[in-house]
């Protein structure tokens, strides 16, 4: 899973990390076949809003779990004890904003 310009290392393998999170997001888009599925099918609308909200909270999941690995990479190639608090407090800040919607 290398991109151009994301910060990521050209590599052929995965890490055990990167798996588990395209494993995360195969799930969330299955979840969201299937909402579209109860969608066609004409189920009731709370249905389909309960099952939006848990691909959402899937999606969120993801997000910071991928956020948390760029925040332990940034940690590593930081200079200083500042800057790693910084990174820590940035994660925890997104971390309250993801969970406050």
């Amino acid at each position: 899973m290398s991109g151009t310009g994301t910060g990521h290392r050209d590599r052929q393998r995965p890490t055990v990390a990167e798996r588990l999170v395209a494993n995360r997001l195969r799930r969330a888009a299955g979840q969201l076949r299937g909402v579209l599925a109860m969608y066609e099918a004409g189920r009731h609308p709370a249905e389909i809003l309960d099952q939006i909200a848990a691909v959402r909270g899937a999606l969120d999941a993801v997000a910071l779990s991928i956020l948390d690995e760029h925040a332990v990479s940034c940690d590593r190639q930081a200079l200083d004890a500042e800057t790693r608090r910084a990174v820590t407090d940035l994660t925890a800040t997104v971390r309250r904003y993801v969970h406050a919607r």
